[in-house]
């Protein structure tokens, strides 16, 4: 009996720690809030087999001579080889109301200057199995404070 108790345990214990593919209406953090300086990646999220999702960016604080600050999201069928995601849409949320942007349709954030707050969405219809963020932030003394959410439909 007691190997069989332990032999259960075992298994829920593996059941627990398993990673599971994302579900439809989920949503995941792919960057937390938090300053950046440098070029960083986040983590990989296991999308399974969703191929719908929006991304949101959310910019709170930027400071020094930045030029670029870029994020976008890359995509994997294996989790270890990776490329940029290509977005269906991109808009920024403005003072004046949101714009789409044609200039880039890759990246999420494409800022030229330090950015001090600001929002971002996109859409992608065609994924990978895995996603992540990237981004690239340079310049004199650079700092962007952002997340990155993906929200699975």
């Amino acid at each position: 009996m007691k190997k069989t108790v332990r032999i259960f345990i075992l298994a829920a214990l593996a059941l627990a720690l398993a990673s599971f593919p994302a579900l439809a209406g989920e949503s995941f953090t792919l960057h937390a809030l938090g300053a950046e300086i440098t070029v960083g990646t986040g983590a990989a999220v296991d999308l399974g087999d969703l191929r719908n999702i929006s991304i949101f960016a959310r910019v709170t604080a930027g400071s020094g001579t930045v030029n670029p600050f870029d994020v976008w999201t890359e995509c994997s069928v294996n989790g270890s080889t990776w490329s940029e995601c290509s977005l269906d849409d991109r808009v920024e949320a403005t003072t004046t109301g949101a714009g789409p942007h044609s200039d880039n349709t890759i990246k999420l954030i494409a800022e030229t200057a330090v950015t001090t707050s600001g929002s971002y969405a996109a859409r992608v219809t065609s994924l990978s199995k895995f996603i992540r963020a990237r981004w690239n932030i340079a310049g004199s003394t650079p700092s962007e404070t952002f997340e990155v959410i993906v929200l699975t439909k």
